[in-house]
């Protein structure tokens, strides 16, 4: 299925597709609300101005795809940017290549794991607005949320099991007391013998959250090695962080509960790791920060008119609705007004 929606994509983004291509993709984007988000994505990119990121990545393949005729000796014709689908798009096969190329662009241009360069190691990433499940040597099973990045080098699994984490996972580890599992996620260090948490260090963001669901973990801060913090299961430490002296330091270390909240589908379900299931559950979350969740699940920018709207409080699950539906539904619970032009969200009175 994904074969066919990458070929009917590359003929939507040409203008290219049939009428009955445009409903049997949508049909298909229907059945996978990850697929559908990751097309939408593709989809925004395709129309961003020229001087984008996207029109860069396109140039790019495009001098690429000179080199290759180069080499074959076939004669090479500049392709503007915006005509560079349309080429591909008669061998399905490269048009979708070729999408999935451009939207790594904004991927590996993001910050990577620091990750100890005296040995190979592999990484593992997701594209914008995909989640990517993986299994480890050890058995261990990763949750990989959209745009991060996780790093392990060849020694996993024999002394100590041990990975690099730039964003944001949900890790379901293999019990193995003899060999202890290390996460390294910004300052924050978590050591755990075998359990289910959720650690969430994105980039830019000002805390670092490890969230315990069950087992046990012990965590330990860069800088202050003899202190050691224990979570018990639904329990949840935040560390903030600030620059102070050119360095990245933590402060206020504070526990809290996990926040489980009444589910349509469940009895209830944990907010801090809904994302799994590809929910956006949110729990007494003031709209700004609920602000933050929704721009990076419709890729839009919110911008508050009205500051006192961003001080409203709100408790509930988005599952498959679109953007509209999310905000209308908000807009029930709570005064305020929005409206929605050119990728911006403009909340006032």
């Amino acid at each position: 299925m994904e074969d066919r929606v990458w070929t009917l994509l590359a003929r939507h983004c040409t203008g290219e597709a049939t009428p009955a291509e445009e409903q049997e993709l949508e049909a298909l984007l229907a059945q996978d609300p990850v697929l559908k988000n990751t097309a939408q994505q593709i989809i925004a990119s395709w129309h961003l101005p020229e001087h984008s990121d996207t029109a860069k990545a396109v140039q790019a393949f495009s001098r690429l795809d000179a080199r290759i005729h180069q080499s074959a000796g076939v004669p090479v014709v500049p392709i503007p940017p915006r005509h560079f689908f349309r080429r591909y798009s008669l061998f399905s096969g490269l048009a979708a290549s070729v999408i999935l190329l451009v939207c790594g662009w904004f991927f590996f241009i993001a910050p990577k794991p620091h990750v100890p360069a005296s040995l190979p190691q592999q990484e593992i990433a997701t594209l914008p607005g995909s989640i990517r499940k993986l299994k480890l040597p050890d058995g261990s099973l990763v949750w990989l949320n959209e745009g991060s990045k996780m790093a392990y080098n060849d020694e996993f699994n024999t002394n100590l099991r041990e990975v690099w984490l730039t964003g944001e996972a949900y890790f379901d580890v293999a019990k193995n007391p003899q060999k202890p599992f290390l996460i390294h996620a910004r300052t924050v260090n978590v050591k755990v013998l075998g359990t289910a948490f959720n650690v969430k260090a994105i980039p830019g963001q000002q805390t670092v959250e490890t969230s315990l669901v069950r087992g046990s973990v012990e965590i330990t801060i860069d800088g202050k090695p003899d202190k050691k913090y224990l979570l018990k299961p639904n329990q949840k430490l935040v560390v903030p962080l600030e620059e102070k002296e050119n360095k990245t330091i933590a402060a206020d270390i504070k526990y809290y509960p996990l926040n489980k909240i009444p589910d349509g589908h469940t009895d209830s379900l944990i907010a801090e790791v809904s994302w799994v299931d590809h929910k956006l559950a949110f729990y007494e979350s003031s709209f700004r920060d609920l602000a933050v969740e929704l721009e990076k699940r419709y890729h839009v920018t919110f911008v508050f008119k009205n500051k006192a709207a961003g001080e409203l409080v709100f408790t509930g699950v988005f599952y498959e609705q679109n953007l509209q539906q999310a905000l209308h539904a908000l807009s029930l619970t709570a005064p305020f007004k929005y409206t929605v032009s050119d990728g911006t969200v403009i909340i006032s009175n």
